[in-house]
């Protein structure tokens, strides 16, 4: 990360571990919203979640997806671990403003 709050990819997996706040992960219907400023590439946003006691890795293809606040739904697996974010796929310059995962009860 930059000093100006900006991240850097220098390769072609740029990979961002969210941590929640709360005192587990979040899982079935859920609400994500994120804002996300680009510099120097296209964007191609990916959620991988890891689920289970294996540990199995689904990834959620975010497709309409642009500079700018974007909100979706999605139904994320049960027994989550852990949620990795992939903002792009390749080296380049990104800032992401806010990122909110909201169950949906």
């Amino acid at each position: 990360q930059l000093k100006d709050g900006w991240y850097v990819s220098e390769g072609e997996d740029p990979q961002l571990l969210l941590i929640s706040d709360q005192t587990h992960s979040p899982e079935g219907k859920v609400e994500i919203q994120f804002s996300l400023e680009l510099g120097s590439i296209d964007l191609a946003p990916v959620l991988y979640v890891s689920h289970g006691y294996e540990g199995h890795i689904t990834e959620f293809q975010i497709q309409k997806c642009e500079v700018g606040i974007n909100k979706f739904q999605l139904t994320l697996p049960t027994h989550t671990n852990y949620i990795r974010f992939d903002p792009i796929d390749g080296p380049g310059q990104f800032n992401i403003t806010s990122f909110t995962i909201r169950e949906m009860y």
